[in-house]
């Protein structure tokens, strides 16, 4: 995912930059003050932000708040060196996705930045996996199956297979909300890729998908 920066120290913007390009994302420019931030926002438009509060003595990390959410509409996490009470509450009027406060750890960053990808992915009916040292971003339709492995979890879209570490548990907790159901210890499916239910199989494009029996009845219903 591709991140925007604006922080008008030197060496905590640098800091952030190598942080982030670490962990994998894409870092789209970094603004030292409210102009040169628009511009970059206009020219390379990122998925989320991170703004420094005050820059140059004046709170112009509010401002491109603002200007983000009257036009660019992602999420934005507020970095500042502030705590006190006016500052947080200044800040929560703008509905940023986090609040981070200086000195930040790599670990602080990775958090926060993790929370608010899954929780703006999520809004857009979207999942992330890892494909080796790459986050890549699925859209929930185009997702088959899941199916737990072991320490793994494959996850079946219409055109290739994806291999992760984790649990089936954990798969369905960023699909919260979505098409998809458990139908199996060890499979889930998206229930609107469905061709056919079998009295101990669900048909699931042309692939036959194994449906314990404490499961049948419920997709069923789901079904009509």
């Amino acid at each position: 995912m591709k991140v925007f920066i604006a922080e008008d120290d030197v060496f905590i913007s640098e800091q952030l930059r190598e942080v982030l390009i670490e962990l994998g994302y894409t870092v789209t420019g970094i603004g030292f003050n409210f102009e040169s931030s628009v511009r970059l926002l206009e020219q390379s438009p990122p998925d989320m932000a991170i703004l420094d509060i005050k820059m140059h003595g004046s709170d112009q990390g509010f401002e491109i708040a603002r200007y983000i959410n009257e036009n660019v509409r992602i999420p934005y996490i507020f970095l500042t060196s502030f705590s006190d009470k006016n500052t947080v509450l200044s800040a929560v009027g703008f509905k940023p996705a986090a609040y981070l406060v200086k000195p930040f750890s790599s670990q602080d960053i990775f958090s926060t930045l993790e929370v608010v990808k899954n929780n703006f992915i999520r809004k857009q009916n979207k999942v992330t996996i890892r494909d080796g040292h790459k986050t890549i971003v699925l859209d929930v339709t185009d997702v088959l199956w899941i199916k737990s492995d072991d320490k793994y979890v494959e996850i079946q879209t219409s055109t290739k297979k994806y291999v992760q570490r984790g649990t089936i548990r954990d798969a369905l907790k960023q699909l919260a909300g979505t098409m998809f159901e458990r139908v199996h210890r060890s499979y889930a499916i998206n229930i609107e890729k469905v061709s056919m239910i079998r009295s101990n199989c669900i048909v699931v494009g042309e692939t036959e998908i194994p449906v314990s029996r404490v499961h049948i009845e419920r997709i069923r219903k789901l079904l009509g």
